[in-house]
């Protein structure tokens, strides 16, 4: 009986999220203030970021992220301004962006939408899954998050975040593409 590589891969791969969502910590959904959420303007200037899509580097600041925390999955934020200006479709009202150093650079930019009202969870797959281009910094390196207005005219601060990440997180990436692991990036 012949088992085809697809049949091998789901089977690895439900193995594998068995294992990895047991040992991936747990998030922590309220998050304490940081005392000071904003990074340093001299190691952090927009205007030299290279930018995954739009460039919001124009949007005036308007806002606060107060606090934020990670797992692997999710992003976790509290901000001081909930009513942005709307999307077309009414649905979303501001653009949730993140920051990393890559090759000694800051890159980075969009990875989802806000939902109108204030949403302070927002998923990590598409950074997991390259959306603009994006990738995931090792375990530990701090990242930057900052939200955009859907008009892109205001921003919140550029919050300090440290990177949380797991094999499961990476190992998704592949399987998610189709690509076995001799035909994908290195993780």
């Amino acid at each position: 009986m012949k088992i085809s590589w697809a049949e091998i891969w789901k089977k690895l791969r439900e193995l594998l999220e068995k294992i990895f969502n047991k040992e991936d910590p747990q998030p922590n959904p309220n998050p304490q203030p940081n005392p000071d959420p904003q990074p340093n303007p001299d190691d952090f200037d927009l205007g030299k970021v290279k930018w995954l899509g739009a460039n919001y580097s124009g949007a005036q600041e308007a806002a606060k992220i107060t606090s934020a925390s990670m797992n692997s999955k999710n992003l976790y934020t509290k901000y001081d301004k909930y009513n942005w200006p709307l999307s077309g479709d009414g649905v979303c009202d501001a653009i949730a962006c993140l920051f990393y150093i890559r090759d000694g650079v800051w890159v980075g930019g969009k990875f989802d939408w806000w939902r109108k009202g204030g949403q302070g969870t927002k998923t990590l797959e598409n950074v997991h899954g390259g959306y603009h281009g994006h990738s995931f910094p090792a375990a530990g390196t701090p990242v930057r998050t900052m939200i955009v207005s859907v008009d892109e005219k205001q921003r919140s601060n550029a919050c300090v975040v440290t990177w949380k990440t797991s094999l499961f997180a990476r190992l998704s990436r592949i399987f998610k593409s189709g690509k076995s692991p001799a035909r994908s990036q290195a993780i």
